[in-house]
Formats: C-alpha cells, sequence, structure tokens
C-alpha cells in the first residue's frame, strides 16, 4: 500500500459497530430531540435539518485536512475516521458542561440558547409588532 495515502471512513456508530446511522434516529439517540422541544411539556422536536450529518462531515474534512497537513510534514498518510454517533455528542458540549459543574440535566431549550440570552429571541410589542 501507498504509505502518503489519506483515506477517510464515516460511519454511523464508529467501528466495530454494523448499524446504519440516519441523522433523525441519531437526534432522537443524541439527545437532541429533546432539547429542541419548547419545554418539559412538549413533543421532542426533530431539528429542520439534518444537522448530525453536516457536523460529522465538517469534522471529517477538518480530519481529512489535518491528515494533509500531517503528510507534509512527515511524509506518511493515515486513516481519518468519524462517526455520526461520536459528532453528535461533540456537540453537546454546552449541555454536558453543565450538568458537570451543576448536576442539573439538561432541559429543552426549543430554539433558544443554553448560555446567551437573549439569543435571537423574539419578543411581541404592544402594538403586536415583532422585535
Amino acid at each position: 500500500a501507498n504509505p502518503r495515502l489519506i483515506y477517510a471512513q464515516l460511519t454511523g456508530y464508529g467501528p466495530g459497530y454494523n448499524r446504519v446511522g440516519y441523522d433523525a434516529v441519531l437526534q432522537a439517540e443524541a439527545g437532541f430531540m429533546h432539547l429542541n422541544a419548547a419545554s418539559l411539556h412538549d413533543a421532542p422536536q426533530k431539528m429542520p435539518v439534518a444537522f448530525i450529518d453536516l457536523f460529522a462531515a465538517h469534522q471529517l474534512k477538518e480530519g481529512i485536512l489535518t491528515a494533509l497537513y500531517q503528510r507534509e510534514r512527515t511524509g506518511l498518510g493515515c486513516l481519518v475516521e468519524v462517526s455520526l454517533f461520536d459528532s453528535a455528542l461533540a456537540s453537546l458540549a454546552n449541555q454536558g458542561a453543565t450538568w458537570l459543574t451543576t448536576g442539573n440535566d439538561p432541559v429543552p431549550l426549543g430554539s433558544g440558547h443554553p448560555g446567551i440570552v437573549p439569543y435571537g429571541t423574539v419578543y411581541r410589542a404592544a402594538d403586536g409588532q415583532r422585535l
């Protein structure tokens, strides 16, 4: 084999798992649908975009770019591995950090942000207009 070869692998759940990854299923398994609900009393909501697919593709691209840089320095290629599930969990860093520091479980925020308020919040003025 060519030692300079860089090859990439994107799976649903990582090496050793013979399970297909599907964005909507991973949104549920990783907790995104829970977090995307408007409140604890509302049904879980799927995100309107295949976010996990996009995030995993971004991570794979970053891994390939890093491998290219490494190859320029060392002359050696490598395998870049990314899974949809690991990407989903990595993107929940804010919620994980909050749980680790407070012990509080993440709560549904709808389109809100766990640490920035207001964050794209739409308010209704007295005359009915939205700000």
